[in-house]
């Protein structure tokens, strides 16, 4: 599921241009998720509007079970693109995320 969810994540985003986005969505793949969120974080740093990556880093938080920075993040992506759950096609923007 990882795989398609990470397919529909690059058509909403379009090309990737921040290498800290990228290297965030190559250790969340590889399930390095303290990593994950210290490039997505890093990636904030460079463009602090883009909902995009505050939706990468809000589902690593999700899978790290820090639900108030989870929280904080989703809010602030839907506040930045309130049509950022059209665009992945979920409307339960927690659907696809795997938790252990």
């Amino acid at each position: 599921m990882t795989s398609l969810f990470t397919v529909i994540i690059i058509m909403a985003a379009g090309v990737l241009s921040n290498p800290n986005e990228k290297a965030g969505d190559a250790h969340y793949s590889n399930r390095n998720i303290p990593e994950a969120i210290h490039y997505y974080t890093e990636a904030l740093r460079e463009d602090p509007d883009s909902a995009i990556v505050y939706y990468k880093r809000a589902r690593a938080y999700l899978i790290n079970h820090q639900y108030e920075n989870y929280n904080r993040d989703i809010a602030r992506a839907l506040e930045l693109d309130p049509d950022l759950p059209k665009k992945l096609s979920n409307p339960d923007l927690t659907v696809n995320v795997e938790i252990e």
